[in-house]
C-alpha cells in the first residue's frame, strides 16, 4: 500500500502534467500546419460544412506569382489600398478559384 500524497503534492503533479500536456499540444500544433498544407485527394465526402483554405495569398500578402496579375501587398509600413485596380483584380481572381472549388466539389459556400 503506497501513501496518499499530500494536497499540495497533488496539485503539483497535476499541475505538471497540465504543463507537460500543454507543451506537447503546443508541440503537435505547431508541426499540424506544415502537414496540413498537402492534404491528400478526398473523393467521397458526407453531408455537412466544411471549412475549405486555398493556397493563394490574401490581397494584403500577395507579391506576386499569378501571370497578369500585379502585386497587391503594399510596402512595408504602407497600408493597402482596397480600391486600387491590382486589388479589384486580384479579388476577382480569388473569387473564380473559390467558385471553381465549390463547383468541383458540388458545393455552395456560405462565406468567403
Amino acid at each position: 500500500m503506497h501513501p496518499r500524497p499530500s494536497p499540495g503534492a497533488r496539485s503539483r503533479r497535476t499541475a505538471a502534467a497540465l504543463t507537460g500536456a500543454g507543451l506537447l499540444l503546443a508541440t503537435v500544433g505547431a508541426v499540424a500546419p506544415a502537414s496540413a498544407a498537402t492534404p491528400a485527394p478526398v473523393d467521397d465526402f458526407t453531408d455537412g460544412r466544411y471549412v475549405v483554405t486555398l493556397v493563394q495569398e490574401p490581397a494584403a500578402t500577395y507579391e506576386g506569382g499569378v501571370a497578369g496579375l500585379a502585386a497587391t501587398a503594399p510596402a512595408d509600413g504602407e497600408k493597402i489600398d482596397g480600391d486600387s485596380r491590382e486589388v479589384r483584380r486580384y479579388q476577382r481572381f480569388l473569387q473564380r478559384e473559390q467558385d471553381e472549388v465549390a463547383e468541383a466539389a458540388d458545393a455552395d459556400p456560405e462565406y468567403r
